[in-house]
């Protein structure tokens, strides 16, 4: 797994402006590379986010789809997205600390998620040769963008300490989740801020 850095993506979030000021949040993708292997890119993602009061964006956008140009146009390269992998915080418990505040999918310094891994059913196929085989090789992807989540996650430190990853779908890939101590994990520090 190669790791490089910064593609551009701007988003307009409806009911995403808390403040006046954009924001860049640097996101950990798994992104296609040639062969069957992901590549972990930092992608760029700007937008009126408060992740104070939504601690699960960062992760959640890390299966998110994007726009990244390359000699081909614009396109989609986000092996997560790809796959159909898909991202969900839980609802969250009262934080005693901010007068009962619900933030989604904070349970204390654990951020909890569920992700959905399609089964076979639902992935895509290609031919080859007279075999068949997966569009995008969940057997690399889904490992991929376990990394990343915990990247992501490690972002929101000290305030977020766990990742709590509750794999659903296809069978095959449910003991890839688990509780993840982040005091490890190593991830791009945050960019200064972007002002207009």
């Amino acid at each position: 797994m190669r790791v490089m850095s910064f593609a551009l993506l701007i988003l307009n979030l409806p009911g995403s402006a808390f403040g006046t000021d954009r924001v860049v949040l640097p996101v950990s993708q798994p992104l296609e590379d040639s062969g069957n292997t992901a590549v972990i890119a930092q992608v760029l993602y700007v937008d009126f986010f408060n992740t104070w009061q939504d601690p699960a964006t960062p992760v959640v956008l890390t299966a998110a789809e994007n726009h990244l140009t390359t000699k081909s146009g614009v396109e989609n390269l986000n092996l997560a997205n790809l796959l159909g992998i898909t991202v969900v915080p839980l609802p969250g418990s009262p934080d005693i600390e901010h007068r009962g505040e619900t933030f989604l999918g904070l349970y204390g310094d654990t951020l909890a998620v569920y992700v959905r891994v399609p089964p076979d059913s639902e992935m895509e196929f290609i031919e080859n040769m007279g075999r068949r085989y997966a569009r995008y090789v969940p057997e690399v992807t889904v490992p991929a963008t376990i990394t990343c989540l915990k990247e992501n996650a490690r972002r929101l430190w000290p305030r977020v300490r766990y990742l709590k990853v509750m794999m659903q779908g296809n069978a095959a890939y449910l003991h890839q989740g688990g509780v993840f101590s982040l005091v490890n994990v190593v991830a791009s520090p945050w960019p200064h801020d972007w002002r207009r």
